[in-house]
């Protein structure tokens, strides 16, 4: 349950959410992309910053148990479920981080851990 605390697995997260919120690929050196190119690539740079803006920012309701994540039922349960099941029942008020957290416990685990 402790987990935001160790630097560690806060990297992992940062890196996670960059994954799942990535940023649209750099024209190709020397490529001239027309107006229209520019701006699509402009609205899913911003969106991706939304999203993982957003991520990160919800991940302070969790850590801080705010919202949902005030409820002492929340954490009771959180002892007796899955994360996966954690994140479908509870994150649905943190759209984001509830993306990121779904991918992150439907990674295979390392088995040498």
């Amino acid at each position: 349950m402790d987990q935001h605390q160790d630097h560690e697995t806060m990297v992992a997260f940062t890196r996670f959410v960059e994954k799942t919120y990535p940023m649209p690929p750099a024209f190709a050196q020397g490529y001239s992309p027309t107006e229209d190119e520019k701006k699509a690539y402009n609205v899913a740079r911003t969106e991706a910053l939304a999203k993982r803006s957003a991520a990160e920012t919800q991940l302070l309701e969790y850590k801080l148990k705010r919202g949902v994540f005030s409820r002492e039922t929340v954490w009771e349960t959180a002892k007796i479920i899955s994360a996966a099941d954690f994140w479908y029942l509870y994150g649905s008020g943190v759209k984001e981080l509830q993306l990121v957290g779904m991918r992150a416990t439907a990674q295979v685990a390392d088995s040498e851990a």
